[in-house]
């Protein structure tokens, strides 16, 4: 239970953090601090 929880919220945060970089990438000058 413990092992699926922690996996779901890990996708969640992933998810998250794509969203955000994408809206970075439309907002921004592509490839400005981002390796």
């Amino acid at each position: 239970m413990k092992v699926v929880s922690m996996a779901g919220k890990t996708i969640q945060d992933a998810e998250m953090f794509e969203r955000l970089v994408d809206h970075r990438h439309l907002s921004q000058t592509p490839d400005v601090g981002v390796p």
